[in-house]
Formats: structure tokens, C-alpha cells, sequence
């Protein structure tokens, strides 16, 4: 009986330990991603509003411009959970907004209110969510470079690429871990690495993480390892990083000067012509 008891304390040890620390190539369960609950008070409001007029604005859309909603959607994160019917609910709440509003400001007499409320309203989703896949394309392009560093040190530390890439992504938080872990989970459900680098590629047109999954599925092509070249690729991506970041500078320091001329150059002519028809009214 003490030995039953002992081999059974002995088995009961090993199974737990191979569940807290599993080995190196055993399969990687992932955190879900998590879900964010959609939408302000004003999002709701926009979407009860324009949920009976889904199915007219869906049938006018073409599969062109569903396929490039799909892509925003996807390049947002889903906008925290939100569906393209939710989307285009909030499209067409704020259209029949813009219209109801700015008709009205139009017929009691101010039309340039009533059509700047009206394209305001109208165009509200869209620059949303253009705004927010801005902001989560430009978090991966920044969060990359050390991500790229830390799966390195991981590999080389003898962990396979896919447990490493998992530890990794658990260990920092974000868009980019969240992209990471659903391609992980992606691949615990039988999809191969290969179409699910694919998918992330495709889910986000940020440069460094498509030249990550393009070097990922280069070397499953040619059966190489990626663990010597994730030290060179981080290398290249906090460049091509920095070059962006000096371009945005530019481009902001450009934006700067035309604003300052704009504003100040009127009033210096302004002040120009007042000094100048001062003096000759002084004169006379």
C-alpha cells in the first residue's frame, strides 16, 4: 500500500508539473483574446437609429466596398468587437442624423451649418474607424521591434518558435499580442502556420509586421530556421521604424509652417496696409 501510495504521489507530481510547465514543443494554449464591450452612449444611439436601414445601405453597397469595410474592420481589431452590421448601423445612423439635422438648419435659414453638421454626421463611422486602424497599425509598427528582440533571446534559448511566440505575445500586451495570439489560437484549431501568417498579413497592412510574416513564411518554404534571423530582422524593422517616425516628423514640421503662414500672414498684411493708410490719413 505505501508503495501504491508513493507511485501514485509520483504520477500525480509529473502530471502536474507537465501542466504548469509544458515542454517545449507541446501544443500552446493561449489566453483569448479578449472582447471589449462596442460603443459610447452616441454609438448605440447611431446604431438603434440606423438598424432598419442595414439591409438598404448593405444591397447598395458593392462587394468592392463590402470587401474594403472587411479590410478596415480587421485593420481596427474589429473596433473592439464590433461586426460590419453594427458598423454599418452606425453608418446609417449618422447619415439619417445629418440629414434630419442639417435639413433642419438648412430650411430655418443656415445652410452652412446645416450642410457642415449634415457631412459631419454622415462621415462620423468612417473617420472613426479610419482613425482607429490608424492608431492600431502604428502601436504594432512600435511594439514590434521589442517583440522581435525578446522572441530571439526565447529561441536561442531553446524554445520553439511556436512556444516562444507564445510566451512572448502572453508576456506583452496590446494590438500586436492580440494579433499574435488569435493566429496561435488559429493554429491550435488545425490551421497551418503558413495560412494563419497569411491571415495575419492580410488582417494588417502595417510594413514591419507584414515583413515578419513574409520572413516567417519564407523560411516554412524553405524549411529554414527563423531563430538566427529574428536578431537582423529587428534590426531592420526599428530602422524602417525610425525612417517612418523621421518622415511623420517632417511631414508634421511642414504642416506647422504652412499653418503659421496661414495664420500669420494675413495679419501681418493686415497690419501692413492699417499702418500704412494711418500715416497717410496723418499726413493729410
Amino acid at each position: 500500500m505505501a508503495v501504491a501510495a508513493a507511485w501514485c504521489v509520483l504520477v500525480g507530481g509529473a502530471g502536474l508539473r507537465l501542466l504548469v510547465v509544458p515542454g517545449f514543443d507541446a501544443p500552446v494554449l493561449v489566453r483569448p483574446v479578449e472582447v471589449r464591450p462596442a460603443g459610447s452612449i452616441t454609438n448605440r444611439m447611431f446604431e438603434r437609429l440606423g438598424r432598419p436601414l442595414v439591409p438598404l445601405l448593405t444591397r447598395l453597397m458593392l462587394a468592392r466596398g463590402r470587401e474594403r469595410l472587411r479590410t478596415r474592420l480587421l485593420a481596427a481589431g474589429g473596433l473592439d468587437g464590433l461586426a460590419a452590421d453594427r458598423f454599418l448601423a452606425r453608418r446609417a445612423g449618422g447619415l439619417a442624423a445629418g440629414l434630419v439635422l442639417g435639413g433642419y438648419f438648412v430650411l430655418t435659414g443656415s445652410s452652412f451649418l446645416g450642410l457642415l453638421l449634415a457631412a459631419v454626421l454622415s462621415l462620423r463611422a468612417d473617420v472613426l474607424l479610419r482613425s482607429a486602424a490608424k492608431r492600431r497599425q502604428e502601436e504594432i509598427e512600435r511594439t514590434l521591434p521589442d517583440l522581435l528582440d525578446v522572441l530571439a533571446v526565447t529561441v536561442l534559448a531553446g524554445a520553439s518558435f511556436r512556444l516562444g511566440l507564445a510566451r512572448v505575445a502572453e508576456a506583452f500586451r496590446g494590438a500586436l499580442s492580440e494579433e499574435l495570439l488569435t493566429t496561435l489560437r488559429r493554429m491550435e484549431l488545425g490551421v497551418d502556420r503558413r495560412t494563419a501568417f497569411e491571415e495575419l498579413r492580410d488582417r494588417n497592412p502595417a510594413p514591419s509586421l507584414r515583413t515578419f510574416s513574409g520572413a516567417v513564411l519564407q523560411a516554412e518554404e524553405l524549411g529554414s530556421s527563423l531563430s538566427g534571423a529574428l536578431d537582423e530582422l529587428a534590426q531592420e524593422v526599428r530602422k524602417a521604424e525610425g525612417h517612418r517616425a523621421r518622415r511623420r516628423a517632417d511631414s508634421v514640421d511642414k504642416t506647422v509652417a504652412l499653418i503659421t503662414t496661414l495664420v500669420m500672414l494675413p495679419g501681418m498684411v493686415i497690419l501692413v496696409i492699417t499702418v500704412f493708410f494711418g500715416s497717410l490719413g496723418t499726413g493729410g
